[in-house]
Formats: structure tokens, sequence, C-alpha cells
């Protein structure tokens, strides 16, 4: 019997993964250089059990090309959330693009 993912994972600098282990999330690693944030992503995405897998942009900007990748699988659902440094600035609105490919309409949020 298959069973859906449940559980929230996250790869981030200190302050972002303290945070959000005090939240609640109790799968959590905190990265210091690209490759490290790497094999985490990959960790973690191969993991059946992570439904969503929050990365701090500045650690998803460095894995752009993995990151990418993973979005073409169903699962673990990828969100990027600023880290403790603040917001990158992008050209693209992933949330937006989440939105659109899940439920096949734009919608201007």
């Amino acid at each position: 019997m298959s069973t859906f993912p449940v559980a929230i994972a996250c790869v981030a600098d200190e302050d972002t993964v303290l945070g959000l282990k005090l939240a609640g999330i109790q799968k959590a690693t905190i990265v210091n250089d690209p490759s490290q944030a790497r094999q985490e992503i990959i960790k973690f995405a191969e993991d059946e059990e992570i439904a969503v897998l929050i990365i701090s942009e500045e650690i998803a900007a460095k894995n752009e090309e993995l990151i990418n990748s993973l979005l073409e699988k169903p699962f673990p659902i990828i969100i990027e959330i600023p880290g403790s440094k603040g917001r990158v600035e992008k050209e693209h609105d992933t949330l937006k693009e989440l939105v659109k490919r899940a439920v096949g309409i734009e919608l201007n949020i």
C-alpha cells in the first residue's frame, strides 16, 4: 500500500534552521557551503517521507540546476524562503510558477 509523504524538511543557514526547528520542523540541516547543501538536498529529495523541502533562497541560487531538476517530480514540493541575510532578488517568482504548474492556470499573487 502506497502512502503519501507527510514530513517537512529544511536545508538552510543556521539562523533559519533554528527558527524552523522552533516551529516544529525536525528534519532540518544547517549548511555552510554549496557542495554540502547539494548533498543534503539530494538526501531529502530521495526520502519518501518528505512532502515539502524548504530551502533558503541563497542556497537554492547556488544549486539552481539541481532544484530545477527536482521541480519536475511531484514530491517533494520545494519552497524557497529568504534566509537570515534577507531576500535574494530573482528574475522570476517561484511560488507563482508552482501554483501555475499545480493548478494549470496563472494566478496574480
